[in-house]
């Protein structure tokens, strides 16, 4: 039973998937930018910020040096650092303030101030310090005088307020361009979602087409990536199972009609029995005899149907079947069988046979054989030969020449499909039925093997087949 998906929520099922597997991607990178380019901007807004005042502590440490003391201290300074909003400290060799913009320690003795205590040992030195409303960078840097002995420090104090602020502002502007980055990308991401799962849908809509009985259906998609290759398999596939439904067709009614002719010929040799023809004994011993044979002909085909339908749904049995055997004893023993055929054309076969041991099973392999050699006797003229040997190379090939009629090359493509006959009328009359050489043929395909025939009109035909010593 073909159960056929309508509901149109489980179609967009795939798709969404895709386009939520792609949102949360866009997502997490999107978040991990944002954090990463938080952490860059603030460390290296601060990094700069702090270089900045280190430099301005420098300016103001080399200005007293170049004075030689604390007197000259000019207003540039203390302008300066009410436009930046940057306090001003000056202590001098006792660590006592000297100068401060803000006029709150003048007079005041650090204690263990960790930046004033690092700048008196000749090292800048920066840190942050954290008040109840804000923090709070310090900057210090040493003061020498021209013989380079330490005059005291120079200690800058701003607030971080404004590089926090400036870096919010930097982020938020950062997270609006995020937020809209991500509305393009969801977008783009149903787009693609859309465009990956269409050729899928299609896939599943032909499907559900050939599941109705339509089997002309193809899907059609640009590209070589997964998805365009699953359609060409699709594609593919689906050419063959027509190919496959129009052999079965075809092979139903070459069946059909090859039953029917002899049934035909049957039942108009008993409407002539009944209507009298039966009380000449001579003629009903003529129409009997025609009968059997019409008869021979029925048991002939449904034998063969019969084994072309056990090699295609046993062909596990078949290879699990395998065995070793003599490829000399074999033909021995198809020639054997066969011998009787050929002395009523006093055909004689010519052996030039070797002992090689080969892997496979043996009823199916002599089944082919026969079925080669037969069709050789059959077509050959009388009073004439035909050879049959072995080569032992990579794989080993045996060989069947026969010096008949021959095949036409635009025949020989064909004489291994069923039902097929190059001389109908001759085939008829040999009581063939165009199913020995494709039975030949699929025994020798399932052994990994393969038959290739090399003919001449007017001078007979090759047939070369051609097995591995060990079926893997």
């Amino acid at each position: 039973m073909v159960i056929i998906i309508k509901d149109k929520a489980f179609k967009e099922a795939f798709r969404i998937k895709i386009f939520l597997s792609y949102s949360v991607l866009i997502i997490f990178f999107l978040v991990i930018i944002n954090i990463t380019t938080n952490y860059i901007l603030r460390k290296t807004y601060f990094a700069s910020f702090k270089n900045e005042l280190m430099e301005r502590a420098k300016g103001i440490s080399t200005l007293i040096t170049s004075y030689g003391n604390f007197i000259y201290i000019n207003s540039g300074i203390i302008d300066n650092a009410k436009k930046s909003g940057t306090r001003v400290i000056i202590v001098d060799k006792n660590k006592t303030v000297v100068f401060d913009t803000s006029n709150l320690l003048c007079g005041f003795k650090f204690g263990n101030l960790d930046e004033v205590e690092t700048a008196f040992k000749g090292v800048e030195n920066w840190g942050k310090h954290t008040t109840e409303s804000e923090d709070l960078l310090y900057i210090s840097c040493p003061v020498f005088n021209n013989s380079n002995t330490i005059l005291g420090a120079v200690l800058l104090i701003h607030s971080l307020n404004g590089v926090y602020d400036t870096v919010k502002k930097v982020q938020t502007h950062f997270i609006i361009a995020s937020f809209f980055i991500l509305i393009l990308g969801l977008m783009l991401s149903y787009i693609k979602a859309s465009a990956m799962t269409q050729p899928l849908e299609d896939v599943i809509e032909a499907i559900e087409e050939i599941a109705k009985g339509e089997t002309n259906k193809k899907v059609y998609v640009k590209g070589n990536d997964e998805i365009a290759r699953l359609c060409y398999v699709f594609n593919n596939m689906n050419e063959k199972l027509n190919k496959m439904d129009e052999t079965r067709r075809q092979f139903i009614a070459d069946a059909s009609h090859e039953l029917k002719s002899p049934l035909a010929s049957i039942k108009v040799l008993v409407q002539s029995l009944l209507s009298g023809g039966i009380e000449d004994k001579n003629i009903s011993i003529e129409f009997l005899e025609s009968i059997n044979n019409e008869v021979d002909r029925l048991t002939a085909i449904v034998n063969n149907l019969l084994e072309l339908a056990k090699l295609e749904s046993d062909k596990t049995i078949v290879t699990n079947s395998f065995i070793e055997f003599d490829i000399l004893d074999l033909c021995n023993d198809v020639v054997k069988k066969l011998i009787p055929l050929a002395k009523l054309k006093n055909i004689d076969i010519r052996l030039k046979l070797e002992s090689i041991v080969v892997e496979g099973n043996r009823d199916n392999i002599f089944r082919a054989m026969y079925n080669i050699l037969e069709n050789a006797i059959k077509y050959s003229k009388e009073n004439s030969f035909i050879d049959l040997w072995v080569n032992k190379e990579d794989m080993v090939k045996i060989n069947i020449k026969d010096y008949g009629i021959g095949i036409p090359n635009e025949e020989i493509e064909h004489i291994f499909k069923r039902f097929y006959r190059v001389d109908k009328t001759r085939d008829r009359k040999t009581g063939g039925c165009g199913l020995g050489l494709s039975i030949a043929y699929d025994i020798i395909k399932l052994h990994k093997g393969d038959i290739r025939v090399y003919s001449k009109v007017g001078e007979g035909s090759l047939f070369v087949i051609t097995l591995p010593y060990k079926q893997n």
